[in-house]
């Protein structure tokens, strides 16, 4: 079975992935939880405003007011961490590793499907937990899978990056062998290794770690503002600078409700119209349920 885009589960196990919370379908269930749902909206109501979203909240209120806990404790303990999570400036990006008190609250394996690895499925859904269903894309069948962590030097067919997974091949067993992006490994021949520091060899950027790109197949430092660049690719400046081609000079680049002509240009990555504007990327999709 072969992959070769990001695979989600269901649309709610996708929030699950974001947010740390597992419901067993879209509106799920019909708990009676109105306060967890009202706070936990709450916590995204800036985001939305950030990205242009704003709305009552109402299918949020509805959707989240499924949600069962194991506790009440630990999901208010759940709310509380989120609550102080929404206070750093990195929050609306749905980067941050959801709370630990809310996987105990929302366990994973509270989906809503029971098949075990290995069964046949035609969708996510059916799959128990957080396993989901592997099918090649000339088939409406495939075999239920979950996701391990390979270790370096283990085997692995794909990266899990934040709370996104890719892979490319088939699973072992039943599971599909995966490296730590974010720890500091990638797949590379099938092997999980370490991103490769400065100096040592690549064949790409995403070999090096995150302070360093591709130059000439060794991982070199990546250039900060004022330094002379190439321009002949769009990683050698560091995250908070550009390549201008007219002066071959990295520059700051540009923050929100600031003009500019790329989307090179700015922090968000997103140029729309002449002003540069917050991207929320992949958790644009979680905002449609949060926000409205």
């Amino acid at each position: 079975m072969t992959h070769r885009l990001v695979r989600m589960s269901s649309r709610c196990l996708f929030l699950s992935g974001l947010f740390g919370l597992t419901l067993s379908a879209l509106g799920c269930s019909s708990d009676d939880s109105n306060d967890f749902a009202e706070r936990f909206c709450a916590v995204f109501k800036p985001c939305c405003v950030k990205a242009g979203m704003e709305g009552d909240q109402s299918f949020c209120r509805a959707l989240y007011g499924s949600a069962r806990p194991t506790s009440s404790a630990l999901a208010d303990q759940c709310l509380k961490e989120y609550e102080a999570l929404a206070k750093e400036p990195s929050f609306c990006d749905f980067k941050t590793k959801s709370p630990e008190s809310c996987d105990k609250a929302f366990p994973k394996s509270s989906s809503g499907g029971s098949k075990k690895p290995g069964a046949s499925c035609t969708s996510s859904g059916e799959c128990a937990g957080d396993a989901t269903c592997d099918q090649d894309f000339s088939s409406d069948t495939g075999l239920c899978a979950t996701f391990v962590l390979a270790a370096e030097g283990a085997a692995c067919i794909g990266e899990k990056h934040g709370s996104a997974r890719s892979w490319s091949g088939n699973a072992v067993d039943n599971q599909i062998l995966l490296c730590d992006y974010d720890a500091g490994l990638h797949c590379s021949g099938q092997v999980c290794k370490k991103r490769a520091a400065v100096g040592q060899a690549c064949s790409f950027s995403q070999d090096c770690v995150d302070a360093a790109y591709c130059s000439n197949d060794l991982c070199a430092p990546r250039l900060t503002a004022g330094s002379t660049c190439t321009g002949t690719t769009n990683d050698e400046c560091d995250s908070t600078t550009y390549c201008v081609e007219s002066t071959k000079t990295c520059e700051p680049r540009r923050a929100d409700d600031e003009s500019c002509t790329s989307d090179a240009e700015c922090l968000s990555d997103n140029c729309d119209s002449g002003v540069c504007k917050y991207n929320p990327g992949l958790g644009g999709l979680a905002l449609a349920f949060v926000c409205g």
